[in-house]
């Protein structure tokens, strides 16, 4: 099952991609991924005691794309970690 994100951040270690609000997961390097970009990803593993999502960037969805559907996220402020996630 594939998911759609947001690029939120590259760094030496890793693609941080945004799957929703206040949900973000650590993906492999992939070389055409840039901040802001749409991507398709798969979980390739969660850790709920450590509160990690591991992905794996599977394509850039391309904007001009007919089927592209915008996923504007609206994050939210919270002033403390969830305390439990629900997988």
């Amino acid at each position: 099952c594939t998911y759609t994100g947001i690029v939120r951040g590259n760094t030496a270690y890793g693609v941080f991609v945004a799957l929703d609000s206040n949900l973000v997961g650590l993906a492999d390097e992939y070389e055409n991924a840039k901040q802001g970009d749409v991507v398709s990803v798969i979980v390739r593993k969660i850790n709920p005691e450590a509160r990690k999502i591991k992905l794996k960037i599977i394509s850039v969805v391309d904007h001009k794309d007919p089927n592209y559907i915008d996923t504007d996220f609206k994050y939210l402020d919270l002033k403390e970690i969830p305390r439990d996630w629900k997988f």
